[in-house]
């Protein structure tokens, strides 16, 4: 056994080294962005305050933040990769007739950005929720024999899915023994 660190010790060199946050640069810029984008669900105005906050904090000390408003901070999001399922952006633009007139969404360009949905649904079962939930309907009871309802798996509309399938492919299959005989 070692012996215990006293309170707010760095860690050690070597943890330190393989410690990766990318791509950002530090774990405090990994935490502002995520509590700016997924918990607080911060708007681009309360982003760009609190960088300027931030920013404003570190001016007495010669630092300086990493990003100079929301958008480089979704940009560094952006390039966050998991997996090989990478981001692809076409343009489109409205192709039908216009108009006298014409609004001005028509004549603009837009982007549309999307990553193959059913390969990125394989990485996720295959590693970050594997083992993680069930795959079949089931219906869960409790020691005193009263349902309980833990996800959707156990819900009855999951379960009456599974059923209506089995007995329609039952049926088939015996509609199919019948026309053989």
């Amino acid at each position: 056994m070692g012996e215990d660190l006293p309170p707010f010790a760095p860690p050690a060199p070597e943890a330190a080294a393989t410690t990766s946050f990318e791509p950002f640069n530090s774990r405090v810029d990994f935490e502002f962005a995520y509590f700016h984008f997924s918990e607080a669900k911060s708007s681009e105005a309360a982003t760009n305050r609190a960088l300027d906050i931030w920013a404003a904090s570190l001016l007495e000390y010669g630092g300086d933040i990493p990003w100079k408003d929301a958008k480089e901070l979704w940009a560094t999001i952006d390039e966050i990769q998991q997996g090989d399922c990478p981001w692809k952006t076409y343009t489109v633009r409205y192709s039908g007739p216009l108009p006298d007139n014409a609004p001005a969404w028509m004549l603009e360009d837009f982007e549309l950005c999307f990553r193959d949905s059913k390969k990125l649904l394989q990485q996720q079962l295959q590693s970050d929720f594997k083992g993680q939930f069930h795959r079949s309907p089931y219906l869960q009871f409790n020691a005193e024999g009263e349902r309980v309802w833990s996800n959707m798996m156990s819900g009855d509309w999951a379960y009456t899915q599974a059923v209506c399938n089995l007995l329609k492919a039952g049926h088939r299959l015996v509609e199919i023994l019948i026309l053989f005989k």
